[in-house]
């Protein structure tokens, strides 16, 4: 089943405003989708940030890429493909980003924060609080069209068009104390509360950010684990070959705590349980563990090399997150599916002026990438894109 049945339907904004590009430039629709969307990552200089951004206490000039990398496959995705010259999240924060992404809707429009702010006494007219803890994928009763969970999100519009919808990484999208069971499982009821959102297939899944404090028994003994991610993802894009699928990748690097930390942590460790008892080796992904004999040590100590042995998140995160594009991109090469699969890379925010609603906080790279619709040449989309409907 071609996209162009369901994608009347879809609210956000980005798939709206890609999909739109593409037609208008090829004439094509596309069966598959993939969006990547990392955290805290920087807005690098060959991708053409807005000027005069505060960068390390400096104007200008701003970000080069991380040690000796140039984040070969996230700039294939952009000089192969569409870039969205003025492209905006609808937020300067993760959590309030990542709602938007998925509903289409500015964070104060959500069902949740208009709920909290009705029970509170608040006028209903008046915009609601948009922090993390109030903008949440629920569904609340009573308030108007209050069903963002089992309605008015992309993945319901893209299983009831038929799709397998997929969602690897961090979430951050659902108030856990509202969903754990008696038994004291924020996992198991963060992971089913998804799947009731639209979301069929949810693994390699962080339900919010790592926390080291221990404040969240979810994360005890967790680190970052892209390898794991990516994993996940690549299964995903393989096990789904034969059918029309939507993939939500969200990355939790180069955002903090640790990301080098994290390298000294098994990778046989995951959200989805210790496999260190099952497995010789780590995970094997092609473009990341596969070339190191499915050793995440050896693999690491690569991506620290290619980082200078850089300790920071920022450098050690994108370079990580840049290797598990990769493994998505060959997984779909290898698959007969890289053709026919619209794939859109974004940032949740601008990492210059997080939490600010001035350009560096909300302006965002955006690429496009769709061998079927663009054809294999740099071409820029100069009109206004955000990730509101």
């Amino acid at each position: 089943m071609k996209f162009n049945s369901a994608i009347a339907s879809i609210s956000t904004a980005t798939i709206l405003a890609a999909t739109t590009a593409v037609v208008l430039l090829d004439g094509a629709s596309a069966v598959n989708f993939v969006i990547i969307q990392p955290d805290d990552m920087h807005f690098y200089d060959e991708w053409n940030p807005p000027p005069y951004l505060p960068w390390g206490g400096n104007n200008y000039p701003g970000q080069e890429y991380p040690g000796t990398s140039d984040l070969p496959w996230i700039n294939k995705l952009r000089t192969e493909g569409l870039t969205m010259t003025q492209a905006y999240a609808a937020a300067p924060k993760c959590g309030t980003s990542r709602y938007s992404t998925v509903t289409g809707r500015y964070p104060t429009r959500s069902s949740h924060s208009r709920a909290k702010a009705i029970n509170a006494g608040k006028d209903a007219t008046i915009p609601a609080d948009a922090s993390i803890p109030n903008t949440k994928l629920r569904d609340v009763g009573n308030v108007d069209d209050g069903s963002d969970c089992t309605h008015s999100n992309i993945a319901q519009t893209f299983k009831g068009a038929g799709y397998e919808t997929g969602m690897v990484g961090k979430w951050h999208l659902t108030k856990n104390n509202l969903v754990t069971g008696d038994d004291g499982d924020v996992y198991g009821g963060v992971k089913a509360e998804i799947e009731r959102c639209g979301f069929m297939d949810v693994e390699a899944m962080y339900p919010d950010n790592l926390d080291e404090s221990g404040n969240q028994a979810w994360s005890t003994g967790l680190s970052h684990n892209m390898e794991y991610v990516a994993y996940k993802a690549v299964e995903f894009i393989t096990d789904n070959a034969a059918k029309d699928w939507f993939l939500y990748v969200n990355p939790t690097v180069p955002h903090g705590p640790g990301v080098e930390d994290a390298m000294d942590v098994d990778c046989r460790i995951t959200t989805d349980g210790d496999f260190t008892t099952h497995m010789e080796n780590g995970w094997s992904v092609e473009g990341m563990t596969a070339e190191f004999g499915d050793n995440c040590t050896a693999y690491r100590e690569d991506v620290k090399e290619r980082a200078s042995q850089s300790d920071s998140n920022d450098d050690l995160g994108a370079i990580w997150v840049d290797d598990a594009i990769g493994a998505i991109y060959q997984a779909l090469n290898n698959t007969n599916q890289l053709g026919d699969t619209l794939i859109l890379f974004q940032l949740d925010h601008g990492k210059a002026e997080k939490d600010k609603i001035w350009e560096g906080g909300i302006r965002i790279p955006q690429f496009i990438h769709y061998p079927d619709g663009i054809a294999d040449t740099p071409r820029d989309w100069s009109g206004l894109v955000s990730t509101i409907g």
